[in-house]
């Protein structure tokens, strides 16, 4: 099955875009309901993990489903109200991981601020990356349902970064 034939078969919490110049694929999760996420991405079929040769990014996108194009960049500086938003959202997901004793399962959580807004003029996304390596030089991201990133947890990372002031 084709990627492209997967996605149009799929549920509408599915968006996908293809970037023909390099093959990559980016694949939009959209749903309120964290529990949707663990059946998402278990239930994706094989060849969507892994038998494909194009660049694959999966993306979970909480809140109000997004419709057309973003087109809304919020203009960021490294000003002190854009670090201090970054610096809450990374403590509310620290504190999140440490409530769950993730801090040693999981090798990076990077959280990063995107000048994305959704739609919401002047705001940010936030994108929280859970990685598991051995060497720091390989590796793979954990998986919303399993051990290393339970359901609960993500639930609370997502509640405690959407209350920011900022986020969209």
């Amino acid at each position: 099955m084709s990627l492209h034939r997967f996605f149009q078969s799929t549920p509408s919490v599915f968006k996908a875009t293809i970037d023909p110049t390099n093959a990559s694929f980016v694949c939009l999760l959209h749903n309120p309901s964290i529990l949707l996420v663990g059946q998402v991405y278990f239930s994706l079929p094989n060849p969507f993990l892994g038998a494909f040769t194009q660049s694959i990014a999966l993306l979970f996108v909480f809140g109000e489903p997004v419709t057309g194009v973003l087109t809304g960049i919020t203009p960021t500086l490294l000003e002190p109200h854009v670090l201090d938003l970054l610096r809450e959202a990374d403590a509310a997901v620290k504190d999140v991981l440490g409530k769950f004793d993730l801090v040693r399962k999981l090798s990076q959580v990077p959280v990063i601020l995107l000048p994305v807004d959704f739609g919401q003029e002047g705001k940010y996304s936030i994108a929280i990356r859970t990685f598991v390596t051995n060497d720091f030089m390989t590796g793979v991201p954990a998986c919303p349902g399993t051990e290393r990133l339970p359901l609960e947890a993500l639930q609370q990372m997502v509640e405690q970064v959407a209350q920011l002031p900022g986020v969209a």
